[in-house]
């Protein structure tokens, strides 16, 4: 046998692997490049939609309105629904045949029922009292007795009036219309019914004129006059009669 017949000697060439397949230190430290590029991609696209999700969630705050100084502010919400209770007014009940109505309660203190007496109606029960209704309806007043609003009147009798009216100074007031409207407020107390014990407790009385009425507890009497008839109440008021009349 020949050198040529024996068997191939291995030289240890051959042909050569590609690169990406070669498991030397350069292949791994591209791959690790590369996969921490693509990781780092990955992590910032998530981080951004998550910011962006944020975003669309978040609540502005209350924004503050500043008129004058700092210290007076006022806080407006972004969006601020109030329900306001509504409020259903009873309608007026008229009765023609009767004395008095039913007084709408959103503009007046008191509410008169149907058929119920006002302190007018009660005057008009009493005959020792007719000349003290002429002089109301003479003054324009005689509402005020028919009206919702509670009060106290203090009425002078028929004898009481006819003494003054004798004066030279009472002639002169029941004559001037002016002067008439004012004496007679002198008797009416606003706005509230008083009764005789309220009156002797409190220790005056607040009429029309603005003038506070002394009382004297002792005596039991109003401005030095007694009361004939106390506490008789109606609907609108608290009707009292008087010895006297309460004149200045």
């Amino acid at each position: 046998m020949t050198q040529w017949d024996s068997e191939p000697v291995s030289y240890g060439f051959g042909p050569e692997e590609p690169w990406y397949r070669q498991r030397g230190p350069l292949t791994v430290a591209i791959t690790s490049a590369v996969a921490a590029i693509f990781l780092i991609i990955v992590i910032v696209v998530w981080a951004g939609g998550r910011g962006n999700s944020d975003a669309a969630t978040d609540t502005t705050p209350p924004s503050t309105v500043v008129t004058g100084d700092t210290s007076d502010q006022t806080t407006t919400p972004d969006s601020t629904t109030a329900t306001l209770p509504s409020s259903t007014v009873p309608e007026t009940t008229v009765d023609p045949g009767a004395t008095s109505t039913t007084i709408d309660p959103a503009v007046s203190t008191t509410t008169i029922e149907v058929g119920e007496l006002t302190v007018w109606d009660l005057l008009q029960t009493r005959s020792n009292l007719s000349r003290v209704a002429e002089l109301l309806v003479i003054a324009e007043l005689d509402d005020v007795l028919r009206g919702p609003d509670e009060f106290t009147f203090f009425a002078p009798t028929n004898e009481a009036l006819a003494d003054y009216e004798a004066t030279s100074t009472g002639a002169a007031v029941i004559s001037d219309p002016g002067r008439l409207t004012t004496f007679l407020l002198r008797h009416l107390a606003f706005p509230r019914k008083l009764t005789t014990q309220q009156i002797f407790d409190e220790g005056y009385v607040l009429v029309a004129t603005g003038e506070f009425l002394s009382v004297d507890s002792l005596t039991r009497t109003l401005e030095g006059v007694g009361f004939l008839l106390i506490d008789d109440s109606a609907g609108n008021g608290m009707l009292h009669v008087m010895e006297d009349t309460l004149a200045p």
